[in-house]
């Protein structure tokens, strides 16, 4: 597994007194960029190429791929802001706020993604855009109405975040889509919502055929899809119920709700989302009993057969006086574990 391609680069550290680690996770724990703490890069620059080298080499290998979700900002306040600070292991991150990508960030994105193989994609979610123009039409008045239809605020609303892969240079998009149960509609309300869908995965699949190079995920309730063929083009297919999960059996159960005709198994992954660093809030990244949800995916994948793992709020997991990203690096351990 992973780390069977670092014997190498490990063995010609391992003479090296001036630095200790346990892990190639753990050199990403550096200090600012611009402070000079003899980090391995420095004491043996040959050694650390050839690491990041394995690492590249690891990204093609067959083994679960780990996503991370950040809430990237427009400055780093800290290293929990950085990129360059995730676990390397981290096959893929999902920056939350695309349209808020500074010089410092890009600059960043680039290294990760030269150096490490990382790519950088975001979500393009569907129900983000319907909840901004219910506020739009919640803000209308007599004297300013909302002429625009839902279609046309959609198809513009679209355009616009598409145009982030260029003008931020992003390896790809994640569709975020989760539909409904369609049995209870009545007819004109199916027919509104198989006519939102269409649009939706139209355009998508669309810019995709015009950008094959470009990656697409999905991140939803594939079972609510009307037209499923857009699965057949994404890497991966996360269930974003696991997002909600209040205990571990919920992972199974929402696998199995996923696996209907259609939704390709092989390609499912699970989502869990990291204790939130903010004291109002209780619920995100916990079970009810009172335990870690990342703690519980890690056990939960260990032991079931899917393609990869997703961590929400992933910059919330850094804050720990021991070890930076405990919960997230014991989930990559448990989706691929290193080799005795």
């Amino acid at each position: 597994l992973f780390f069977e391609f670092f014997k190498t680069g490990l063995s010609a550290l391992a003479v090296l007194t001036a630095v200790s680690f346990t892990s190639c996770d753990d050199w990403t724990e550096t200090e600012s960029e611009d402070l000079d703490f003899g980090t391995i890069d420095k004491v043996d620059p040959a050694a650390y190429a050839k690491y990041l080298q394995n690492l590249r080499d690891y990204r093609t290998t067959d083994h679960k791929k780990v996503y991370a979700w950040f809430n990237n900002t427009d400055n780093f306040v800290s290293q929990a802001n950085r990129l360059t600070a995730l676990p390397d292991s981290i096959d893929v991150v999902s920056l939350t706020d695309p349209a808020n990508v500074t010089i410092g960030l890009m600059r960043e994105m680039d290294k990760v993604r030269r150096d490490k193989g990382m790519e950088i994609i975001y979500p393009v979610d569907f129900d983000k855009f319907k909840a901004a123009y219910t506020a739009k039409m919640e803000l209308a008045t007599e004297e300013e109405p909302v002429t625009e239809s839902f279609k046309g605020f959609l198809t513009d609303s679209l355009a616009k975040s598409l145009d982030y892969v260029k003008q931020f240079g992003f390896d790809g998009i994640c569709i975020a889509y989760n539909g409904k149960a369609t049995p209870h509609l009545d007819k004109d309300e199916l027919a509104e919502y198989a006519a939102n869908e269409r649009l939706f995965i139209g355009i998508l699949t669309d810019w995709h055929k015009r950008n094959a190079d470009k990656s697409i995920d999905y991140i939803g309730k594939p079972q609510n899809l009307l037209d499923k063929s857009l699965l057949d083009d994404c890497r991966m297919i996360f269930l974003s119920d696991g997002v909600n999960a209040t205990n571990i059996n919920l992972f199974s159960y929402y696998t199995a709700l996923a696996n209907t005709e259609g939704v390709p198994a092989e390609k499912l992954g699970m989502v869990a989302a990291a204790k939130s660093v903010d004291p109002q809030d209780v619920k995100t990244g916990m079970f009810t009993d009172g335990t870690r949800a990342l703690a519980g995916l890690a056990s939960w994948v260990a032991v079931n057969p899917v393609a990869g793992i997703g961590i929400f709020n992933a910059q919330d997991d850094y804050y720990n006086p021991d070890r930076v990203y405990p919960y997230t690096r014991d989930c990559i351990q448990a989706a691929n574990p290193s080799a005795k």
